[in-house]
């Protein structure tokens, strides 16, 4: 496409330079403005042709996990897309593990990945991670509470990250948890 346009813009460049003459309406069109219009053009061109895939055809089907940073700390994400995903935004339940548990346990636990199966949503567990001076992974909570961890903004950008990246509806997004992720 680029070759196009730098050819384009060769012979426009050529054509006008050669004919310096003026156009029907009386103006003369310069090489100068030749130039700017294709600069214009290609400018245009490679803007469209850059464009971020869509989301909805690119997400895996079935389980796959993914880190995300978010509100300070790093964190293990659990993703179950059923196999019947259409390309249509999907509903999704959040499902937080209880405290010393991580994603893979609460999916476990829970069996929402068959449910998610029979039913046609997205189904996400995420990992906590440790408090200061504790050794089990937990979401935030008073007695956990440090400046530089903030869990209500990871699920924020989890939910960003789902709704960009993984075909997510965003008017469809629920919640539920065990124990300290159910707080």
């Amino acid at each position: 496409m680029k070759t196009l346009i730098s050819s384009t813009a060769a012979l426009l460049l050529f054509v006008t330079a050669c004919s310096g003459s003026d156009t029907a309406d009386g103006n003369t069109t310069t090489a100068e403005e030749a130039t700017t219009t294709t600069e214009q053009m290609s400018s245009t061109t490679e803007e469209v042709s850059t464009t971020d895939p869509d989301p909805c055809e690119t997400i895996p089907v079935a389980g796959s996990t993914f880190s995300l940073s978010g509100g300070g700390l790093d964190h293990e994400v659990q993703l179950y897309v059923p196999t019947s995903f259409d390309g249509s935004p999907l509903p999704v339940v959040l499902n937080w593990h209880g405290l010393g548990s991580d994603g893979s346990g609460q999916a476990s636990l829970t069996a929402y990945e068959s449910l998610a199966q029979a039913e046609g949503f997205m189904v996400v567990h995420p990992t906590g991670v440790p408090a200061a001076g504790d050794t089990r992974n937990s979401w935030e909570l008073a007695q956990f509470d440090t400046p530089d961890r903030d869990d209500v903004e990871f699920a924020e950008t989890l939910i960003d990250k789902l709704v960009s990246s993984y075909c997510a509806d965003p008017t469809r997004i629920y919640s539920t948890g065990m124990s300290n992720g159910g707080f």
